[in-house]
């Protein structure tokens, strides 16, 4: 999947994005904008796709199955629905 689409989307559904030298750093904001322990990094490397394993490694960091994530990046689900996966799993 194209790292821009994956940047682009997690800024749009309260990840909040800081670089580093080698990453960039993306720590979720719930929807009152407080920061949660939920974080996932993507490297700053030349690759515009992000690979299988990376993407699925994103996906556990974010606490989303594979097609969650894919469902998330593709911005069929919403943030609110990703809040309330997030609730169902803490139970």
């Amino acid at each position: 999947m194209n790292k821009g689409k994956i940047t682009r989307s997690l800024k749009n559904k309260g990840f909040k994005e800081t670089r580093s030298k080698k990453h960039l750093h993306f720590v979720y904001h719930d929807l009152e904008d407080n920061p949660t322990p939920i974080m996932t990094h993507i490297s700053h490397g030349s690759k515009k796709d992000i690979g299988a394993a990376l993407f699925s490694m994103m996906a556990s960091q974010v606490k989303l199955t594979n097609a969650q994530f894919s469902q998330f990046i593709d911005c069929v689900l919403t943030q609110k629905q990703y809040e309330k996966i997030l609730e169902d799993q803490s139970r």
